[in-house]
């Protein structure tokens, strides 16, 4: 739904006294939805409150040191998490190609060796 497809339906709603059900079905949305934006409206005033916002803050570039630290530790973060994922997977691995495999005692090898 756009911005102004919002609009118009809270309109709608308020102008006939907050039937969510005449308005859904009118313009096919759930009445959980029309009734989310219309309490969003109410709540501000603000026809702006009813613009998506998700997504604005993702690509924004740190501004003060603590930002940019704080910036850097969530990336050494991901990358130890990464890492350690990594090493886990590796060892399962070995673990799996390991099984049913007969391995020579290592210590009666060693013993044979010395008599």
């Amino acid at each position: 739904m756009t911005f102004e497809e919002k609009v118009e339906i809270v309109k709608c709603i308020l102008a006939h006294d907050e039937n969510y059900n005449a308005a859904s079905e009118k313009f096919d949305i759930s009445y959980n939805r029309a009734y989310d934006w219309t309490r969003k409206y109410l709540k501000d005033h603000d026809w702006n409150s009813l613009k998506d916002k998700r997504g604005k803050n993702r690509n924004k570039t740190p501004e003060t040191e603590l930002e940019k630290v704080t910036a850097r530790y969530r990336e050494l973060k991901k990358k130890v998490e990464l890492m350690e994922a990594e090493i886990a997977f590796s060892k399962k691995l070995v673990e799996i190609q390991n099984r049913g495999v007969k391995r020579e005692n290592k210590l009666e090898r060693y013993r044979n060796k010395k008599r």
